[in-house]
């Protein structure tokens, strides 16, 4: 099963709530490299929607962050990005600027996929990788 959030899949970043720093755009939240990132500012929420390839069946959701404390996903079917519906709203564990990997099964038709950081445990979060399965 491969990754419908990449570049190579037709995915593509069509908002970010903060680019500020061009070492790290919002684009490598989907470049297939878990050594680049989305860096947020240190404002919260933050969001990135990504738009899939096409509208198409989704099963699981995994994503790696770095001092996100709240993260929410959301998806929507249609061909423009509103209407999301929720998968999952969780706290995640501080891990010391390690990677916080959170894995999600769900059935979905998605053409769009929101993930909203939503609060950190630092002034400045960072999401390293959407996948998409």
């Amino acid at each position: 099963m491969s990754n419908l959030a990449t570049p190579e899949a037709g995915a593509s970043v069509v908002l970010a709530t903060c680019s500020d720093d061009d070492r790290h755009p919002p684009g490598c939240a989907i470049d297939g490299n878990p050594g680049t990132c989305w860096v947020t500012t240190g404002m919260f929420p933050q969001e990135l929607v990504v738009r899939l390839g096409k509208q198409t069946p989704v099963s699981r959701v995994r994503t790696l962050t770095t001092k996100v404390k709240g993260l929410v996903l959301e998806y929507s079917e249609g061909p423009q990005p509103d209407g999301f519906k929720p998968v999952f709203e969780v706290t995640l564990p501080d891990k010391g600027g390690d990677l916080q990997t959170e894995t999600h099964q769900f059935t979905a038709k998605a053409t769009f996929i929101k993930l909203r950081v939503a609060s950190g445990y630092d002034d400045f979060a960072s999401v390293h990788s959407i996948e998409v399965f």
